[in-house]
């Protein structure tokens, strides 16, 4: 054996016969571990989970949703779950805007799911409900604010929307539709909507 084989071989077995070279022998190549999975393998434990509801559901309950939504529910005899699509549909809505189907399928990204209902249809009947209930919602929050914050009134904000209708060339079938639903056929902008921002005094809590 030569002087170059004896040297190898004493390294490999962790007794090198040079002392300097002891803290290095024996050691074998690290070896690196890719391990891929998909979006939603429940295997994945580092998968990143919404954490949206420990900031969004204290501004829900400050905001009286969810004791109003609580009493519709008992009242209207409703059984799937209407407060937790709601709190869905609106977290989604913040957070990533999408057809209610698809903020259907959103369920399953929070940390803990919001909706316990398993009809994925519910979600209709659930805006159903909210469009029956509106005007309660309204003064529910409305009082809430009033009660919590405080309004201050001598200033207002107010964002609009709006749109005209616009049309090539003339249709007297559009125009007298459109003549008996009230509508001007000149250029002209119509409010669809708005909201209204009060200067008010905000807490931090």
């Amino acid at each position: 054996m030569t002087c170059r084989e004896r040297l190898r071989a004493s390294f490999a077995a962790g007794a090198p016969l040079i002392e300097s070279l002891k803290p290095y022998a024996g050691r074998e190549a690290e070896t690196v571990h890719v391990i891929r999975y998909r979006d939603g393998d429940g295997r994945c434990d580092g998968e990143p989970k919404r954490l949206a509801a420990c900031v969004l559901d204290p501004v829900f309950s400050v905001l009286g949703l969810d004791r109003l939504l609580a009493s519709v529910k008992h009242a209207s005899n409703i059984q799937y779950d209407l407060q937790g699509l709601v709190r869905l549909l609106v977290y989604g809505r913040i957070l990533e805007p999408a057809s209610k189907c698809a903020t259907m399928e959103q369920n399953g990204k929070y940390l803990e799911p919001l909706v316990s209902s398993p009809n994925p249809y519910n979600v209709y009947d659930a805006l159903t409900a909210l469009d029956e209930n509106a005007g309660k919602m309204f003064r529910r929050m409305n009082t809430c604010v009033k009660r919590g914050v405080g309004r201050n009134p001598s200033l207002v904000f107010y964002d609009v929307t709006n749109f005209y209708f616009e049309i090539a060339e003339a249709d007297e079938d559009i125009r007298r539709i459109l003549s008996a639903l009230g509508v001007d056929m000149r250029p002209a902008i119509y409010t669809k909507g708005g909201l209204a921002a009060l200067k008010a005094k905000v807490k931090v809590f």
